[in-house]
Order: C-alpha cells, then structure tokens, then sequence
C-alpha cells in the first residue's frame, strides 16, 4: 500500500469510528438502491439531469436522472434522514468504492464505471450495513 493510501485511509478511519451504524443509514442504501434500480434513472458526471441529458437541480421536478450521490442526497432530503446517517452510508459506499478501484472519491467511482458497478457498489454496502445492524443488536 503506498503513503498516499495510508494518508487517505485515516480520514475515512475517523469518520467511521465517530458515525454508528443505524437503521435510516440502511433506509438511505436502500432508497438510492431503488431509486437507481432503473438504467434510465441513473447519470453520469452530473448530479442531476433532466429528460434531455441537460443539467438540472437534484430536488427540481425537471430532475429525471441522477449520479451516485445525487441520488443519496435526494433520498436523504424526501426522506428526512440525519445527517450523521447519510455520512456513515457515504462511509460505506467510498470504502466499497476504494477496494474497487482506488479512490474513496464517489463522484469519480459514479462517472469511471459501468452502471452495474454502481448498483454492485450498492447492494455490498447494504450487505454490510444489514450486517452491522445485526451484530449491534
């Protein structure tokens, strides 16, 4: 492992330790999963799209399409999730994302892979916060 994987390693470290796993941390998962369940729903190197392919604004009615983590991020907001929640499921997804292909980064996971890489990324996430629940309990 090089000193620069060591270095961005810590921060997700930190982040993870502080965050505990939660049921709305599985809800958040579960609704981008769904949400990104259709091809024609998922975007690439925008947040949010339109039925044209055009940039729009993640919560906007015009908004047909979205990434990763617009997806998460509308999620979060129709369905009242805490902040503390989303960051343990963005936790989960960019360590998915760097055992995959190096980066914690979820936007540069989202537009450098395939859409079913995406929703892989997201079903092992599930897989491991359905995990954690149970070992909580």
């Amino acid at each position: 492992m090089s000193t620069r994987n060591i270095v961005q390693l810590s921060p997700l470290k930190r982040i993870k330790d502080r965050l505990q796993v939660s049921k709305k941390s599985l809800e958040l998962l579960c609704a981008t999963r769904e949400l990104l369940s259709d091809k024609s729903r998922w975007a690439q190197w925008q947040l949010a799209k339109d039925e044209w392919g055009h940039g729009a604004e993640i919560l906007s009615s015009e908004a047909k399409r979205w990434c990763l983590i617009g997806a998460l991020m509308k999620c979060q907001d129709e369905r009242g999730i805490p902040d503390d929640d989303y960051r343990y499921a963005v936790a989960l997804l960019s360590k998915q994302a760097f055992d995959r292909i190096g980066t914690f980064s979820l936007p540069i996971f989202n537009d450098n892979s395939k859409y079913e890489d995406v929703i892989e990324l997201l079903d092992h996430a599930i897989l491991e916060c359905k995990n954690k629940l149970c070992r909580s309990q």
